[in-house]
């Protein structure tokens, strides 16, 4: 008389893998939905997609996710916060990719940001993520950051350059040498191949392509960063980006800022056509 054995491990093994499965997707789908931030302004066109997804067209109120990779148009321009507070302003044909946001984003050691410019240009003042934590990536580049408002431009063949703003740039060439920004209004290049030269005026294209993000800034504007996020004192004129903290629970509207003149427990602290004073309040509807 045969005995026949089958392998008793053998249908276990099958609810293994499929259990792996059933985890691997998960993980895929909580990657695709991991919040990063949230569109204040969209001018002309602008996207995001993920890996093979369908691009998603971007608003004001759009959510971004962690993996998104955004562009913009011709004559296009983005400007969102992400949720640890910082800005970030796309200008036209750029290419930009949220690699790796923190769930916290609270300012410890535990938080990681892991920003990438493609192409085109951004201006941006960092949030409260820890600095040590945060990088961005460029063709040419890996920045590092110390309290940080600059601007980045990368041409079509790879070239970038990173203009310091305020605080302090750490630029570290792909292909070796290392400059740190210390003096605001001077910028660095890096080209394929080569290390982050000596700090410098600015490409004159490049000022005119980050003029059109932020046009009513001037070259001359000094910064200073704030509890709200950045005070720009442009020769006599003051002007404030609010940048107060993202809620805690992304597009909630319950945001922790407090406005000027009153208190945010307060339900009467913003007038009924304060615009400002709400905005502050609530960043993440207006």
């Amino acid at each position: 008389m045969k005995i026949s054995m089958k392998n008793p491990f053998h249908r276990y093994g099958i609810l293994s893998a499929f259990v792996l499965a059933l985890a691997s997707a998960a993980l895929v789908v909580n990657a695709n939905t991991q919040p990063a931030g949230v569109v204040l302004l969209a001018n002309g066109q602008a996207s995001a997609q993920q890996a093979s997804d369908a691009a998603r067209t971007l608003s004001r109120r759009s959510d971004i996710y962690v993996g998104d990779r955004i562009t913009t148009g011709n004559e296009s321009q983005l400007q969102m916060r992400v949720k640890d507070g910082a800005m970030i302003a796309l200008g036209a044909n750029a290419e930009f990719e949220v690699k790796a946001y923190s769930q916290a984003a609270k300012g410890d050691k535990k938080d990681e940001a892991v920003l990438s410019l493609v192409k085109g240009g951004l201006r941006t003042i960092s949030g409260q993520i820890a600095k040590s934590t945060y990088s961005m990536n460029t063709p040419t580049a890996t920045l590092g950051i110390r309290g940080t408002v600059f601007d980045v431009y990368v041409r079509d063949g790879g070239s970038s350059i990173v203009i310091l703003r305020n605080g302090q740039v750490v630029v570290n060439g792909l292909a070796g040498g290392t400059e740190v920004l210390t003096q605001p209004g001077l910028g660095t290049v890096i080209n394929a191949g080569g290390a982050p030269t000596k700090p410098a005026t600015p490409p004159a294209d490049v000022l005119d392509y980050l003029r059109g993000i932020l046009p009513n800034i001037p070259d001359s504007a000094t910064w200073e960063t704030t509890d709200n996020g950045a005070r720009i004192d442009a020769g006599g004129d003051v002007i404030n980006i609010i940048n107060d903290l993202p809620p805690e629970i992304q597009g909630d509207g319950a945001a922790p800022g407090t406005p000027t003149g009153g208190s945010s427990d307060s339900g009467s602290a913003c007038g009924p056509n304060d615009l400002q004073c709400h905005c502050q309040q609530n960043p993440y509807q207006c």
